[in-house]
């Protein structure tokens, strides 16, 4: 077996797969030095190896894995604030037989590539197959997904690749993305995959129950849409059709995941769906020039446009404002963030007055107020998911972290999250999935952590928490 020596980089409650990408932002000496190592002896390939337990102070070798993920640095530059700022590409699985020591808390690693199991052709194709399908249904339920994303699910792909695509994407745990590292089996990486993919599906699905439960009881917005709905037909039918109206309910009509991509520039696809909205206001979309959109977002009759603005090779970005006639607002500028959130591609956007809500397919959520144009963060979260029902109408949203016991309520006056925790209430259970009413309480979907097939819900009122 061939081995060879590579310097590791350690993720703390990260992880990288192959066919991945992640951005950091390193600001200490040692790290910039492994870098420089990597590029000026390695070819720029570095060993990555992902755990939740360490100190951001010390390394003890003995916590490491013995199983970790070949990366190509693909791009790196220094920032004005003598941070170093890389790129990372997953390449391939890697067997660590030892770690060495090389000082000042650097490590290098021997490494040789993992074996892989010897699989059925028939059973890798259906499986090949299966998940393709499985992910094509997550995909038309997914409220965005990355435009890469969709264009790499056209491609030619093998099942080791396709399931470390979709691993990369799915709003997993950190411990459940961990342990597709150290799985060998492309068919017992797609069969988990799979699995996962249902939980979202009937997540999903308790999803539209609950909000056909929810929405018996309709705030005011909510009565005034189907008033004006109303009056639009009987416009209709007193033959009073108005051309503007007559525009949105054709875009209305369209399915919000329509995903099929068009070709708008060399470094810009946009879906159908988003196509109609930027026509709708009016938005000059085809100069994609150094601007790609990353993904939409509807307030109060303006568009909120996350982009992602390339020049001389470093990306930046921001979100664009435009009101009801088209016209530019204002930009939001994102800078600071940059590696917080825009690590990936961005998966959800909520706008709630003075209040944003970003999520990353890396399930990083940024929740910030906007002020002069920029976004003051109020609280970043892993693995925070925002119940539904609870953007963009209600004042107080609601967020929780799916498989745990904790949620937050957003407090507008005091502009924070505050922090509940049930486990005492609820011993040995877990929030799968939360949904908020118009009156500000919240039902919990609860799952018995001894055993999936025990499921509850639970109601609270605003006033019990």
């Amino acid at each position: 077996m061939i081995k060879t020596k590579l310097p590791v980089i350690v993720l703390r409650n990260l992880v990288l797969l192959p066919n991945g990408e992640i951005k950091l932002e390193l600001s200490n000496d040692i790290d910039k030095e492994i870098i420089t190592n990597s590029v000026n002896n390695h070819d720029s390939y570095v060993i990555l190896v992902s755990t939740l337990s360490l100190s951001n102070e010390n390394i003890d070798i003995s916590e490491l894995p013995n199983t970790g993920i070949i990366g190509k640095i693909t791009s790196y530059f220094d920032l004005p604030n003598n941070h170093l700022r890389i790129t990372i590409s997953g390449v391939n699985r890697a067997n660590i037989f030892n770690y060495v020591d090389t000082g000042k808390s650097k490590l290098d690693a021997v490494i040789g590539p993992a074996i892989y199991e010897e699989e059925s052709v028939d059973e890798t194709e259906a499986n090949l197959r299966l998940l393709k399908r499985e992910f094509a249904g997550y995909i038309s339920i997914t409220q965005s997904i990355s435009n890469s994303i969709i264009i790499k699910m056209n491609e030619e792909v093998s099942l080791d690749k396709l399931t470390d695509i979709v691993a990369n994407i799915l709003p997993l745990s950190f411990e459940k993305k961990n342990k597709f590292i150290y799985m060998t089996s492309p068919i017992k990486r797609s069969n988990d995959l799979i699995k996962y993919i249902a939980e979202e599906k009937n997540i999903s699905y308790i999803e539209k129950k609950l909000d056909e439960s929810v929405k018996k009881e309709l705030d005011k917005s909510q009565k005034e849409f189907i008033l004006k709905e109303k009056l639009r037909a009987i416009k209709e039918e007193l033959g009073e059709k108005d051309d503007k109206d007559e525009e949105i309910n054709e875009i209305a009509k369209k399915s919000i995941y329509d995903n099929k991509l068009n070709k708008i520039s060399d470094n810009l696809y946009l879906s159908n769906r988003q196509i109609e909205i930027l026509k709708r206001y009016e938005i000059d979309y085809k100069n994609g020039e150094g601007r790609i959109i990353t993904n939409i977002c509807l307030y109060d009759e303006y568009i909120y446009s996350v982009e992602e603005i390339v020049a001389d090779g470093v990306s930046d970005y921001a979100i664009t404002v435009y009101n009801e006639q088209g016209k530019f607002e204002k930009t939001i500028e994102m800078s600071d963030y940059k590696d917080d959130v825009f690590n990936t591609a961005i998966s959800q956007i909520y706008v709630n007055g003075q209040y944003l809500f970003i999520t990353n397919f890396m399930d990083t959520t940024l929740i910030g107020s906007i002020e002069d144009g920029e976004i003051k963060k109020i609280q970043l979260e892993k693995n925070l998911s925002i119940a539904q029902n609870s953007m963009p109408s209600y004042k107080n949203p609601v967020l929780y972290m799916r498989e745990s016991s904790i949620f937050y309520a957003f407090d507008e006056e005091k502009g924070k999250l505050l922090k509940y925790d049930i486990s005492e209430d609820f011993e040995s259970y877990y929030i799968s999935y939360m949904a908020q009413d118009n009156k500000g309480g919240v039902w919990m979907y609860l799952t018995d952590e001894n055993n999936e097939e025990v499921r509850k819900f639970h109601y609270f009122a605003k006033e019990e928490f």
